[in-house]
């Protein structure tokens, strides 16, 4: 038997039809069998796509809320999350005839089905299914209760920085929302900051996305758009004011929430009073009818977690009202409170909104609550996966609460051990508590918490330090002169006093720039000086104009320094001459070993290279070879640790062997403190450094070592910074390097979360402290 002819599996031979029958061409060519949603979860696309046909054909002859499609419902999201391009066409084709008809049918999944859109089909590679998923947004918007749940999701993916494509997808949704809409459902003073913040994005379809967005947002919100622009770079600012002194039609609203069709939408202001002066009118709801002990006692016995979250999307629901009646609400407070430190996250958001809207609907009926649920409320500051919805629901305690209510547990909050918690707290007290205080209450908030805000700004976390700063500068703004409060400030470093400074006279910049804007190109200084005062204060102007001559003189000063820099310790050379230098001077089998492709033969070439610089002690291409050896090297980014090591090496040598000066210390020691981070090279490049010092300038490299240290963020770097410090200081002493500035960097790494980074900078400042001793015994017994 030969091999073709022995059988596969079997112990007989195999027998196959030459033809196929009628029957198996037919059974071949037949369609899918099966139930719908079985052929909706298949594995074969082509079935896939016919069975979404087939469920498009449904949705179209059936009504919305009829059983036959109700059961195809929950799994929207699934379907909108297809990866293949023409099946997920089709499902956003079936979706958007669902919320065409019956937008609450699918309030259930509406968050999931929202997420989806953003992050699979607003990023989809065909331009149809990005333009149907923006028709989502806006066909949705039409219906006013999606508007909560709507403005939650694009905030939530507008602060994704990590994500391009879904940030920029969420910003031209929005730019398209409020186009259509309008300011007064999408306001800028809600997602301006937000939207702004993506300007400095390396991305460049992010970028593209917020100009968009802030030509857009012109049209309805002038000033608060003016604000957000200087976030912006200066090319940014520039093309956006050239565009926007082209624009002279305000924005009109292209589409209408239903049931608002003939009320035409208003300024931003004149919707404001509305708000406000809506909830005295407003229709009271009552919520505890349902939501009652007996409500509370079930949540609280619930097992799983979903049917918590069942419940609370039902209480969310109905507390989503501009005004609620006021009842007893201690029962359902303490459950919330309770329900705050349940593990699951989903729960806990859930929580935190009610919460929120209760505030809201109550005002302050909901006062006594409010101070019960703060200090937890506040706790999940912490968690960066509630951090977000901790931060909403604090703003809206405020509906209920006056800032003295909770002024002993902002306090607490403003000492919290956790980071997070200090920078959000400083960011609620400058956006939601100082503008709405009035200036007796301001005066008290800067009494108690000016203190507080002062040891801020020299916290260990950034984030902290910057909005710590923020709040002081927006409190010395609304409050005004105060001898209290200018003598706080008056203790911070001259840099924290600028920071302050420009936040007092934020505003006044804006209005004297949009004053002199205004003007013709042609007026005359004195006419242009006599509309600046009519938008300030004398003081202030005169303030202004002082600070203005003040930047001038640094400025001016800082461009001379660069100069002088520039001048003494910038190698001018280039690789182009360095390596026709050392070519003409160097051997020519040198020159071939550190050109060749093979590691070795250039690690050899290296070491060669070295013993010739030993022997020759040729000063004069000192430049030209500490040029060469950084490129070859590839800016000391080569990732052969052999080659590193004798390229090192070399360097070591010319530091050695030849006179270095300050130009090369500046080429060398910057990256010579960031390999210090490698523990392959730290005492290695330590040993470079101090050889560099012997040459060049202790002082000078002293400062070039803390300056580089000071921007990197790696503790490696840092900790063997200090160390290397603390090793020049015993070399050198405190009489020949600059020892106050060196306390003051050791000072600020005190405070570092990195525990070996706290103790190496102890370490020093203690050396520092003996070394000073000797120096003054010294001195007694001379």
């Amino acid at each position: 038997m030969n091999f073709d002819d022995q059988p596969v599996g079997q112990h007989t031979k195999m027998e196959v039809a030459e033809h196929l029958t009628e029957e198996d061409e037919s059974s071949s060519k037949a369609k899918p069998s099966g139930p719908l949603s079985n052929r909706l979860a298949s594995k074969n696309p082509k079935a896939r796509l016919d069975a979404m046909t087939e469920l498009l054909s449904l949705f179209t002859c059936s009504e919305p809320d009829t059983e036959a499609v109700l059961i195809y419902y929950t799994s929207f999201p699934k379907y909108l999350a297809d990866k293949h391009p023409g099946v997920q066409e089709k499902a956003i084709d079936c979706f958007l005839l669902v919320i065409g008809k019956n937008p609450n049918s699918v309030d259930k999944i509406l968050a999931d089905c929202l997420k989806t859109l953003l992050e699979k089909c607003i990023t989809a590679a065909k331009a149809q299914t990005r333009a149907k998923s923006t028709e989502c947004f806006l066909v949705l918007a039409e219906t006013e209760s999606t508007h909560v749940l709507i403005k939650e999701t694009l905030k939530e993916y507008l602060s994704l920085k990590t994500a391009p494509k879904v940030s920029s997808g969420a910003t031209s949704i929005l730019t398209q929302l409020m186009g259509s809409f309008g300011s007064g459902y999408f306001a800028v003073r809600e997602f301006g900051k937000l939207v702004s913040g993506l300007g400095e994005s390396t991305n460049a379809q992010v970028r593209a996305e917020v100009m968009s967005y802030l030509k857009e947002a012109y049209k309805w919100d002038k000033d608060n758009v003016l604000k957000e622009i200087e976030k912006l770079r200066p090319a940014q600012q520039e093309e956006l004011k050239k565009q926007y002194a082209e624009m002279i039609e305000p924005g009109k609203p292209s589409k209408f929430v239903k049931g608002k069709e003939n009320q035409p939408e208003e300024t931003k202001e004149a919707t404001t009073e509305v708000v406000k002066d809506s909830y005295a009118t407003a229709t009271e709801v009552a919520v505890l009818k349902k939501f009652n002990d007996q409500w509370c006692s079930q949540i609280m016995q619930a097992k799983k977690w979903s049917e918590k979250r069942d419940k609370l999307e039902e209480l969310l629901k109905a507390v989503s009202v501009e005004r609620i009646k006021s009842e007893n609400f201690s029962e359902l407070g303490k459950t919330l409170k309770l329900l705050l430190q349940d593990a699951n996250i989903v729960v806990v958001n859930l929580v935190l909104k009610v919460i929120g809207q209760l505030a809201k609907g109550l005002r302050s009926c909901f006062s006594p609550y409010s101070k019960l649920t703060f200090d937890a409320v506040v706790q999940k500051l912490k968690d960066r996966k509630s951090a977000a919805e901790a931060q909403k629901c604090i703003e809206n305690l405020m509906y209920s609460l006056r800032v003295e209510d909770v002024l002993e547990q902002v306090k607490e909050a403003l000492n919290d051990k956790s980071p997070l918690v200090k920078a959000k707290i400083c960011v609620w007290i400058e956006s939601a508590v100082l503008p709405k205080v009035e200036a007796g209450c301001a005066k008290t908030l800067a009494e108690e918490l000016g203190p507080v805000l002062v040891k801020l700004s020299d916290d260990a976390a950034s984030e902290v330090r910057e909005n710590a700063l923020v709040c002081l500068g927006t409190m010395v703004k609304i409050i005004g002169p105060d001898a209290n409060l200018d003598k706080l400030v008056g203790e911070l470093n001259t840099q924290k006093q600028e920071k302050v400074k420009q936040m007092q006279f934020a505003q006044e910049n804006r209005e004297i720039q949009k004053a002199a804007e205004s003007q013709p190109k042609a007026l005359n200084d004195k006419k242009a000086e006599d509309v600046l005062k009519k938008s300030v204060s004398k003081k202030q102007l005169t303030i202004m104009k002082k600070d203005k001559e003040t930047t001038k003189e640094k400025t001016k000063k800082a461009s001379t320094e660069d100069a002088i820099m520039e001048e003494d310790v910038g190698i001018t050379i280039s690789l182009e001459e360095a390596d026709k230098l050392v070519t003409e001077n160097v051997p020519e089998e040198i020159c071939t070993l550190l050109n060749a492709k093979d590691w070795k033969e250039r690690q050899k070439g290296f070491q060669d290279l070295s013993e010739w610089v030993k022997e020759s002690k040729a000063q004069t291409l000192l430049e030209p070879l500490s040029v060469l050896v950084k490129a070859k090297l590839n800016n000391f980014k080569e990732s052969n640790p052999g080659l590193i090591k004798s390229g090192l090496a070399l360097i070591q040598v010319l530091a050695d062997a030849l006179t270095f000066d300050k130009k090369l210390a500046n080429e060398f020691v910057p990256n010579l403190v960031d390999k210090m981070g490698d523990t392959k090279f730290s005492t290695f490049c330590a040993d470079i450094i101090m050889l560099i010092a012997d040459a060049a300038n202790p002082t000078f490299v002293v400062n070039l070592l803390m300056k580089t240290c000071n921007s990197s963020k790696s503790p490696n770097v840092i900790k063997a910074s200090i160390t290397l410090l603390a090793r020049m200081l015993d070399e050198y002493t405190a009489n020949n390097i600059p020892i106050k500035a060196t306390v003051d960097f050791a000072k600020h790494y005190l405070n570092h979360t990195n525990s070996q980074i706290r103790n190496t900078a102890i370490s020093y400042l203690a050396s520092v402290y003996l070394s000073l001793i000797h120096i003054c015994r010294c001195r007694r017994a001379i």
